[in-house]
């Protein structure tokens, strides 16, 4: 009733929001009647009420909700907020219109908190002009104070069951209200519920209920609006109520712009003058300068002379490719247009060369003549039985599963999954039945494909494909039993004699002409020796690999082979000459003087271990014998703290480790061959694949056994010429060395190099047999003169042999007799030196770290051993085979004869997703 009361109050337009105040005694009534009002008006509660309501737990949490606004922000509220407050807390304010809610109606007739005549007196003497009372009189009548107010109230007639209202601009219409729900019967804007009949200011009657004259000054009329605009006969399109567009926003089609294009529709304002629109067209106009076609909208033409082109560039750059970039930015234009400068920066366009060792292609940043990096991305290599974990270009570890393929009339292939297959072709039906319930449209041995390529079941797309392109059938029209289907992992459909055409299968198996023979395969044609595959066809619609078909297991799996063996030759050397690059630069390190920065003292632990280590040391003879890594050992107990040993000893065990993964049992054919050879002993396979020992890449096994000499040498070198002797000082009392199994390393290399056609090695092998030869000659106190000279004119004699080598083969031993003179004058003058690469041999790192990227050329020996120009070593001058000492390389980029171009290996490595 009270919250009822307030509305009808402010709706008359007399009093504001802040005319009014409503008071209660209890806080349990204010925050009832705060959340009924607080949904119309904005309240204001005092401090101290807050502050109450607080402590008794009453306080609504969500006081945004009934927009409740507290005393010291009411500055910014105070004109439209209603205030509601505790009668004790209302003391010493007033307001116009005092709304006073007793609260107590009780049989009782107890009145609670205001039967004291202090709250009665603050509660009646609040209001100015007037004030209502809701309340029971029965409950307070028995407070004296009390019922002297009642019987005033009843005297003069101001009080009762119902509040009687007076409608301003009917005051003859009597208005009685007694429940809430009457003021919105009887007075809902306010005033009576007559219609209201005071003109609006647009000149409509007003339809709404009376109301005051605030309230009919703010209705919107929501007829018609007949106020026209000037140049059109257009009607308004809002309400009268609202105020009208400044300008005429009427449609109107087909407007002819002064450019002669017709705008489809226009705003009336716009169309009164076309020749102020800017017609958005687009047109196609050729900019002078760099010539490209642009589109522009209409109105921007004619364009300026220098006008930023925004097309692409497209110029043909060096590197090959064309410029990407916005043509503004590459060309500079002058006030007359004409391009003055031109920088098209540097190349973002993505390399896109297709590697020869993958189907994948560089996908870095354009980087002109520099040779790609290796391709990082997952090997494609799978079988039935897993996929390679490996990256791309990494060496793959053939599958050892038993080989899948079988059928009922062949029977099964008795070799692993990574050998080529010695079953022959089944070329019958697959007998087996699809999940539709239909013959398997497949041949046999064949995985069975899904039941959507079946021939009956199929939709009209794949019954429609093309399947023999010699009789141009299609997969509806061909009959399975006479000539089933070969269907790749793609989805495409050849018959099965289309395909075998197009693999060119009569070129590995024997095919009989005899009609009334129960295969027309009868035997294999060649055995599968390596590199033996001239060309590996792919899915002859797509190019997508047939790895998922046994019946040319045989084939594929061969050239599998071949191209794990070119992925080895690859990893190899572009991990080799990294080790080459670093060798050269921890020799550098260890050839040059200590400096203060090196000389730094280390840590006290440090220091102690170290002197330990040098006063075990001067104790007793430093003995530098057995094994090569037994010598090694010796010198990092003693110079392990030292930061200049640091680097080559890590060195040393990078190289030990490559040395590991290049060992000819680790190589693809090499494992092939034990699987082959594992099948022959165990399973009694006698199976015709060729012995692969001929293939196996020894070369990298070879450089990387030099290498570790080479790094050996350079240690001990060091070790015995300057840091022992100034380690220990005086107390450097003896030195013993035996270089004897150093030696005995170097005989083997020599001996294996030999054996292999490896002359350079060969060479290097001599050159450091006499390089520990010199060494164990001017350092050990244990040889007597005499054994100096059996060790000095042996090794004489081995770079007598070096010479030789190099006089016969000065193709592959370039720039090494500058280092069988050195050696010489070695031994002659009882010096010593540490190795340096020489010119020629950096240059070969040089090529092979340019050609080992994956995407050079591949060519074949005579003997059928594949290389690289970079494995040679000068790409102008005659070479020979790195693994045969076959001919190879050629004048003027010319091949020798008997030399092939490997395009069939080229193209399936880039080609083929293995």
């Amino acid at each position: 009733m009270v919250a009822a009361l307030v509305s009808h109050l402010v709706r008359q337009g007399i009093y504001r929001n802040e005319d009014v105040a409503v008071l209660t005694p209890y806080l349990g009534q204010l925050q009832k009647l705060k959340q009924r009002l607080g949904s119309s008006f904005a309240i204001v509660v005092g401090d101290r009420d807050l502050e109450e309501l607080e402590t008794k737990g009453l306080e609504d949490d969500s006081r945004e909700e009934t927009n409740v606004t507290k005393g010291n922000v009411r500055k910014t509220t105070l004109l439209n907020a209603l205030r509601i407050a505790s009668v004790d807390n209302f003391q010493g304010e007033e307001a116009k219109v005092i709304i006073i809610s007793l609260v107590r109606s009780n049989d009782e007739r107890k009145c609670g908190f205001l039967k004291t005549s202090n709250r009665i007196n603050v509660l009646l003497s609040r209001a100015r002009h007037g004030m209502y009372i809701i309340g029971n009189t029965q409950t307070a009548r028995p407070v004296p104070m009390w019922n002297k107010v009642i019987t005033i109230l009843e005297k003069d007639g101001n009080i009762g069951r119902t509040l009687a209202l007076c409608c301003p601009r009917h005051k003859e219409t009597p208005i009685e209200v007694s429940k809430p729900d009457d003021f919105s019967i009887f007075s809902p804007e306010g005033g009576c519920s007559r219609k209201c009949i005071s003109r609006l200011g647009c000149g409509h009657a007003c339809i709404n209920k009376c109301h005051s004259e605030p309230l009919h000054n703010s209705v919107r009329c929501l007829e018609r609006c007949q106020r026209m605009k000037k140049g059109c006969d257009h009607a308004c399109a809002k309400v009268c109520g609202d105020p009208c567009d400044s300008k005429c926003r009427t449609k109107v089609p087909n407007i002819t712009l002064a450019c002669g294009h017709v705008q489809t529709w226009l705003a009336c304002h716009l169309a009164q003058a076309p020749e102020t629109v800017l017609c958005h067209v687009s047109v196609q106009t050729v900019l002078p300068g760099c010539k490209h076609t642009v589109k522009v909208y209409c109105y921007e033409l004619p364009l300026a002379a220098n006008y930023p082109c925004n097309a692409t560039c497209g110029a043909a750059l060096e590197c090959g490719h064309n410029c990407k970039q916005i043509c503004k930015n590459c060309n500079t234009r002058g006030e007359d247009g004409r391009i003055s400068d031109i920088s098209h920066g540097i190349c973002k366009t993505p390399c896109g060369r297709q590697y020869n060792t993958c189907s994948h292609a560089c996908s870095e940043a354009c980087h002109g003549d520099k040779p790609c990096q290796l391709c990082s991305k997952p090997c494609e290599v799978r079988c039935s039985h897993s996929r390679c974990s490996k990256k791309c270009h990494e060496p793959c570890i053939p599958c050892v599963e038993n080989c899948s393929w079988s059928c009922p009339h062949r029977g099964a292939c008795n070799l692993p999954c990574a050998v080529p297959c010695d079953m022959l072709p089944c070329s019958k039906r697959c007998s087996l039945t699809l999940s539709c319930g239909h013959g398997c449209p497949s041949v046999c041995g064949e995985t069975c494909p899904q039941a959507r390529y079946c021939q009956k079941c199929a939709d009209k797309s794949i019954k429609d494909m093309m399947v023999d392109y010699i009789m141009g059938s299609t997969y509806a029209e061909i009959d399975l039993n006479e000539n089933p289907c070969i269907i790749p992992s793609c989805g495409h459909i050849l018959t099965l004699e289309s395909m075998d055409g197009h693999i060119e299968l009569t070129k590995y198996y024997t095919i009989s002409n005899d009609t009334n023979a129960e295969d027309s395969i009868i035997a294999l044609k060649s055995s599968s020796v390596p590199f033996s595959t001239p060309e590996l066809k792919n899915c002859p619609m797509c190019r997508s690999p047939l790895r998922n078909i046994n019946r040319y297991g045989r084939i594929v799996r061969r050239a599998w082979i071949d191209e794990a063996t070119k992925k080895f030759i690859v990893w190899a050397n572009s991990h080799f000459v990294p080790l080459a690059l670093r060798m050269e630069q921890a020799e550098a390190s260890l050839r040059e003087p200590v400096t203060e920065k090196q000389n730094i003292r280390p840590p006290l632990l440090e220091q102690v271990q170290l002197h330990s280590a040098l006063d075990k040391l001067s104790l007793e003879p430093i003995r530098l014998i057995g094994s090569r890594d037994e010598q090694i050992k010796v010198v990092l107990k003693a110079f392990k703290t030292e930061a200049r040993y640091k680097d080559i000893f890590l060195l040393r065990n990078a190289i030990k480790r490559f040395l590991q993964e290049v060992d000819e049992a680790e190589q693809p054919i090499s494992r092939i061959h034990d699987l082959v050879q594992d099948a022959r002993k165990h399973h009694g396979v006698n199976t015709d694949i060729a012995d692969l020992p001929s293939v196996l890449q020894v070369r990298n096994r070879l450089l990387a056994t030099v290498l570790l000499l080479r790094c050996d040498y350079a240690i001990l070198l060091n070790f015995v010429t300057h840091s022992a002797r100034t380690a220990l000082g005086k107390n450097f009392r003896d030195l013993r060395l035996n270089l004897a199994l150093n030696r005995k390393d170097c005989e083997n290399l020599i001996q294996e190099s030999r054996t292999k056609q490896q002359p350079t090695h060969e060479v290097e092998g001599l050159l450091y047999w006499a390089h520990f030869a010199a060494l164990e000659r001017g350092r050990s106190a244990s040889l007597s003169d005499a054994d100096i000279s059996t060790l000095v004119d042996r090794a004489h004699n081995q770079l007598h042999l070096a010479l030789t080598i190099c006089n016969t083969y000065p193709g592959q031993t370039v720039g090494m007799l500058a280092e069988v003179s050195e050696a010489e004058k070695m031994l002659r003058d009882a010096t010593f030196y540490a190795s340096v690469t020489n010119a020629e041999k950096a240059a070969v790192y040089a090529a092979m770290a340019q050609s080992f990227q994956g995407t050079g050329h591949w060519y074949y020996c005579v003997n059928g051993h594949p290389f690289t120009v970079g494995e040679c070593g000068m790409p102008m001058q005659t070479a020979r085979c790195p693994q045969c000492e076959a001919t190879v390389g050629g004048t003027n980029h010319q091949a020798v004869a008997g030399v092939t171009r490997a395009t069939d290996l080229e193209a399936e490595f880039g080609r083929r997703g293995w």
